[in-house]
């Protein structure tokens, strides 16, 4: 038996669904913080960096979304990390500005940037923010034995299979840290964008909704117009 909720739920479908037929309802419209909400669910996002010798991790940990000109733009919170034979020589959170155009996706029933692209990267300086030094890394990497003489200029990795890994660790030598997220910013955008394109982000119409699950269903386009995300029943 449907409860007086659902009978509800399902009046206002079949209302909805008279009034976008004979051209009366044209079009709804969402907010920002609305279409952000709905974001959350699908976060945190795990991403894997290639890193000589050692693993690197990006985390999407929040996303805040704006709408700016027919564009959705969204700034991702990230937590990039470096740990190389278990030590974590580097850790930093970066701020990736990502935007493209709404698309709506019929078969999928879900909101998808398209023609997606990365505008900014930008570590932040906060107290999450650490970089080991090259003396630091060497005595954690290195037997005892080895690390009470060798010195930082890492001349010890030059040979055989270490020698990748001495060109990367080389990066630390001068403590930069903003040096080491530009050697990665190449392998991050691929990854965010990848992310984007991929659908990790999408934005999934409401079935249990009476204007998202009319519009899965009759739905032509989405616009930004005045900050806000709207849905158009006809062009």
């Amino acid at each position: 038996m449907l409860t007086s909720d659902k009978l509800l739920q399902r009046a206002k479908y079949w209302l909805y669904a008279w009034l976008v037929r004979f051209g009366r309802l044209r079009q709804f419209s969402m907010s920002v913080d609305e279409v952000s909400a709905l974001l959350v669910p699908n976060l945190p996002i795990q991403l894997n960096l290639a890193i000589p010798g050692g693993n690197g991790l990006l985390n999407v940990l929040s996303v805040e979304l704006s709408l700016p000109d027919n564009k959705m733009q969204m700034a991702l919170l990230c937590e990039f990390k470096v740990e190389m034979r278990g030590v974590r020589i580097y850790q930093a959170h970066i701020m990736a500005t990502v935007q493209g155009k709404p698309h709506f996706l019929k078969q999928s029933a879900t909101i998808r940037p398209m023609q997606v692209s990365l505008n900014t990267i930008q570590l932040l300086q906060d107290d999450y923010l650490v970089i080991k030094s090259s003396r630091d890394i060497l005595a954690r990497l290195l037997p005892d034995s080895i690390s009470g003489w060798v010195n930082a200029s890492l001349d010890v990795f030059s040979g055989g299979l270490y020698k990748e890994a001495a060109a990367y660790l080389d990066l630390y030598v001068s403590g930069g840290k903003q040096r080491v997220l530009d050697y990665h910013k190449g392998q991050i955008e691929k990854q965010l964008l990848d992310l984007v394109t991929s659908g990790e982000l999408d934005y999934q119409l409401d079935e249990h909704l009476p204007d998202e699950r009319l519009f899965a269903r009759l739905g032509k386009e989405v616009q930004v117009q005045n900050g806000q995300l709207v849905f158009l029943f006809h062009h």
